[in-house]
């Protein structure tokens, strides 16, 4: 028996020694906080299932980088993108992760997220600026995490001025019949709920409300068809890729009169490549910054936006609002960097201290007021060929 066991024993180390050694684990490695440049972390969607995604976002923030490599503002722009794949929780572990490990002195945030009690508490542990590219109402006093948020986008009230401005006023608001769709998202319903404020404040009658959830979407256009024998303006609310079939929803839009769609603020630049045949009675909000043309030789007006423009188109296509917006919030956190240092204290209060013009609009922040998109700039856009344009109006008065 002894015998055995001594046999078994050296027959193990025998074949310990021949078998191969478990291979070293090697780290990644983490991004660490360059205390020389001004550290930029962007979190955008550019994978999962919500929409819109932030390619053109991504794009418009290498396309600055790019175009500032030979800036000799101190400090240097560092940028580190992170997908955050459509999910909030997600979001709330990468801006804890950006704190504990300090990787950012300043934030972006390009994703249409709950900006609710959980998200301004994370900003508020953070402790860093953080710079919204999509619409969000009002943050300042909103507790300490509206301190340090600011929003470059126009808010959900100045999108439903406009959007509600397509119709005609007055007693001629009662021809046409407005519907709004939701698929009650974040995003959605922060839009829906400021649109119909926006009617109840202008009078008349009241936007029938659509609520569209994804196994209803099928369904979806037969649940509008009988509403296009009359006058209609279809407002969309959150993202709209999954209606935009034209040829379901319009299927002969030449021979559609008084009929308008409007897309969400949200909509993605992707989604307007459906739109074919449907072109011409579709609307969006968005800058009038990125419409060719803007620029005005003899005064030097609009210069940094046909640029921006010019460079973007380039590359990439017609640029988007959302994209000049990311090209400004890296813009505006350079500006203020160059005068108070990447210091997130004093990097907030130069921000809301201070103007700057971007190539989306002018920002003017103030301790009282973290959202700063100059209305003016807000329009409807409409597609003109390949490129986007300023939208015509949609419903003749009647004679």
């Amino acid at each position: 028996m002894a015998s055995r066991l001594a046999t078994l024993l050296a027959l193990l180390i025998l074949l310990s020694g021949c078998a191969a050694p478990p291979p070293a684990a090697t780290p990644a490695p983490s991004p660490t906080h360059d205390a020389a440049a001004l550290n930029v972390t962007a979190l955008l969607d550019l994978s999962g299932p919500r929409s819109p995604k932030g390619d053109a976002q991504r794009n418009a923030l290498q396309l600055w980088v790019d175009q500032q490599q030979s800036r000799s503002a101190t400090p240097r722009l560092k940028l580190r993108v992170v997908d955050v794949a459509g999910s909030d929780a997600r979001l709330l572990i990468e801006l804890h992760r950006i704190a504990e490990e300090d990787l950012a002195d300043a934030v972006i945030i390009g994703v249409p997220t709950a900006a609710d009690e959980t998200l301004l508490r994370a900003i508020e542990l953070s402790a860093r600026p953080v710079l919204f590219t999509v619409p969000l109402g009002e943050p300042a006093g909103r507790g300490a995490g509206g301190r340090w948020t600011f929003g470059l986008a126009p808010t959900p009230e100045q999108i439903a001025a406009v959007d509600r401005a397509l119709l005609p006023a007055g007693p001629l608001a009662a021809s046409v019949s407005a519907i709004i769709v939701s698929d009650e998202s974040p995003g959605a319903v922060r839009e829906r709920t400021a649109l119909q404020a926006e009617f109840a404040a202008r009078g008349g009658a009241a936007p029938t409300v659509l609520r569209i959830q994804a196994a209803e979407r099928d369904a979806f256009p037969d649940r509008l068809r009988p509403a296009l024998a009359v006058r209609v303006a279809l407002y969309f609310a959150g993202a709209t890729g999954a209606y935009l079939a034209p040829a379901r929803l319009l299927p002969n839009p030449a021979a559609t009169t008084g009929f308008v769609t409007v897309l969400s603020f949200l909509t993605d630049a992707s989604d307007l490549g459906q739109l074919r045949e449907a072109a011409p009675v579709t609307r969006w909000p968005g800058t009038r910054n990125i419409v060719s043309g803007q620029y005005d030789p003899t005064t030097g007006t609009g210069a940094a936006q046909a640029a921006f423009a010019r460079a973007y188109t380039d590359r990439h296509g017609p640029p988007t609002t959302q994209a000049a917006l990311a090209f400004d919030a890296l813009g505006l956190l350079a500006y203020a960097a160059d005068r108070v240092g990447s210091a997130p204290e004093r990097l907030r209060g130069r921000i809301e201290s201070g103007t700057f013009s971007g190539v989306a609009t002018s920002y003017a922040f103030t301790p009282s007021r973290h959202a700063a998109f100059d209305a003016s700039d807000l329009v409807l856009l409409a597609w003109e060929g390949s490129q986007p344009a300023l939208g015509r109006p949609a419903f003749a008065v009647p004679k």
